[in-house]
């Protein structure tokens, strides 16, 4: 799929559900469904300790919402949650600001999933050893984080170093989250997913 909006998928799971096989028989369902491939896919216990939901966040309609992530995160409750990969975002699209002002990709793709983490801290903390995934790129090359103007009011908008400024992003919050957290048994890493070439998938 080639477009200047690419769609990611960012799933929440309990590691007590993936040892069950819950998740690994209910993911790849979720993900051959048309509709998930505009969300981002979130596995909760909404239906007891052994059964998932899919809950979703959308993009900028929802990461770029802060009460709408506030609420999906109140979801959680007092579970324990051990693994929270954030991997929803968008790419090289055209300018626009959410409703704070805040430049598109960076909004999405960093501000949310730091919002996000920050209200699950708790769950996290209360599994006593989880692990936090920032899906980053190697697309954070193009670009530094550019703290005196992050969100293009002062310098023309390139949508790539847009792009790239908000995969630097995450990986300074990787890096600061586990330094941080590690010893109240958090640990974070960011990573570049790779590409299938043939299908223009990255």
């Amino acid at each position: 799929i080639r477009s200047a909006v690419r769609v990611r998928f960012a799933a929440m799971a309990s590691v007590r559900a993936l040892v069950k096989g819950v998740a690994f028989d209910r993911v790849p369902g979720l993900l051959r469904k048309g509709p998930v491939a505009s969300k981002r896919v979130a596995l909760t216990f909404d239906d007891g300790p052994d059964e998932m939901t899919p809950r979703y966040l959308g993009l900028l309609d929802d990461l770029g919402v802060p009460a709408t992530i506030d609420a999906f995160a109140a979801r959680v409750g007092d579970r324990p949650l051990h693994l929270l990969i954030n991997n929803a975002g968008i790419m090289a699209s055209p300018l626009s600001r959410d409703s704070r002002g805040l430049e598109s990709q960076l909004a999405v793709n960093h501000v949310g999933h730091f919002r996000l983490f920050s209200r699950l801290v708790p769950a996290l903390q209360r599994a006593q050893g989880a692990r936090v995934i920032a899906l980053s790129s190697r697309g954070h090359v193009r670009s530094a984080f550019d703290f005196e103007d992050p969100n293009f009011e002062h310098r023309p908008y390139d949508k790539m170093l847009a792009y790239g400024q908000s995969k630097t992003a995450n990986v300074l919050f990787a890096v600061e989250l586990d330094r941080r957290y590690q010893r109240e048994g958090i640990r974070a890493f960011a990573l570049h997913p790779g590409a299938i070439l043939e299908t223009g998938l990255a």
